[in-house]
C-alpha cells in the first residue's frame, strides 16, 4: 500500500540537533585543515544559528589572507570588536554548543 502514489507519507525524520552539529563541526574542521577556507565560510555562513558569527568571520579573515588579500584582511578584521576577534584567533571557543539555536 506504501508504494501507491496517492499513499500517505509516513516516514518521519527527526530533527537530531546535536548529530548535526557534530557532523557541521566535523566538516568544518575538515575544511579548515585543508586550508579551504572559502569552503568554511560558506558553510558556516550557510548555518548562522548553529556557531558563533566569529567563526565565520575568522574564515573569512583567513580565506582573504590566503589569497593574498591582506588590506582586505586587515579592513575586515578592523570592523570586528578586536579582542573577540583576538580570542578566537588564539584558539578561543567558536563551536560552543550552548550558542546554538535549537
Amino acid at each position: 500500500m506504501d508504494n501507491l502514489p496517492e499513499a500517505e507519507n509516513r516516514c518521519v525524520e527527526p530533527r537530531i540537533f546535536g548529530f548535526r552539529l557534530a557532523l557541521l563541526i566535523k566538516e568544518v574542521l575538515g575544511l579548515l585543515q585543508t586550508y579551504d577556507y572559502r569552503a568554511a565560510w560558506q558553510l558556516l555562513s550557510q548555518h548562522p544559528g548553529f556557531f558563533l558569527d566569529l567563526a565565520r568571520q575568522l574564515a573569512e579573515h583567513a580565506w582573504l589572507r590566503i589569497n593574498l588579500c591582506s588590506s582586505e584582511a586587515v579592513l575586515q578584521r578592523s570592523r570586528q570588536n578586536a579582542s573577540d576577534f583576538n580570542r578566537g584567533m588564539n584558539g578561543g571557543l567558536i563551536f560552543p554548543a550552548s550558542y546554538a539555536i535549537i
